[in-house]
């Protein structure tokens, strides 16, 4: 029915309705919409979860904390549509690919284990810390999140203590645009040129 102005997938979602960006929710819309239920993220949009549901809204709040979590999210949200045999089906897929990654990380000493920054958006910078899904998955696929020990979920990053801690590889959320543009553009950011990552050409985007 509605989207926020950052989904993009799949294709079709760019054709509905916005009602605002990810912590910027036009509230007033999502009411005179009269959904049947409101998908909405803990944790980051909780004051909006809460206003919504003191308006009479049902809203279903996914807050994974892990790519287990991510799982359970994919089927909640599968039953809640009327499509939990196919969320089933995509999740197991899931789950098989995770496996074959993580089969060849959990036995990498830690002098092969690259440093990775998680970039989540550029202005300001900020990245995923501890308790995220995010930050399970770079230790599953072999990595150290360098933010692991930030003092939030979802930091803004001082680009100081990121030259500091120098990571091995980047990885950005392209949420439009192109990812090679995206990529390019990190690389050419002021002073980031002397971080590991982007000496060696590690930098990479993915859709989120």
């Amino acid at each position: 029915m509605a989207v926020s102005g950052y989904c993009n997938y799949p294709l079709e979602a760019q054709n509905k309705i916005k009602i605002g960006g990810f912590s910027t929710i036009n509230i007033e819309k999502v009411v005179s919409l009269r959904p049947d239920f409101v998908l909405a993220t803990g944790g980051v949009q909780e004051a909006v979860v809460e206003e919504l549901e003191r308006l009479g809204l049902t809203v279903i709040a996914l807050n994974a904390k892990s790519i287990e979590e991510v799982f359970e999210n994919i089927r909640l949200v599968g039953k809640a549509v009327g499509q939990l045999e196919a969320a089933r089906e995509l999740t197991t897929k899931l789950e098989q690919r995770t496996k074959a990654v993580t089969d060849k990380a959990k036995d990498l000493p830690d002098s092969q284990r690259p440093r990775v920054f998680y970039e989540v958006q550029d202005e300001p910078l900020m990245t995923a810390g501890p308790g995220t899904f995010i930050d399970d998955l770079i230790h599953l696929a072999g990595g150290v999140n360098i933010a692991s020990d930030a003092a939030a979920k979802y930091p803004v990053y001082n680009l100081e203590t990121l030259i500091e801690r120098n990571p091995e590889v980047i990885i950005i959320s392209v949420g439009h645009g192109s990812i090679a543009a995206s990529v390019e553009a990190v690389k050419s950011r002021k002073r980031w040129q002397i971080i590991d990552a982007v000496k060696n050409n590690r930098v990479y985007g993915i859709n989120a």
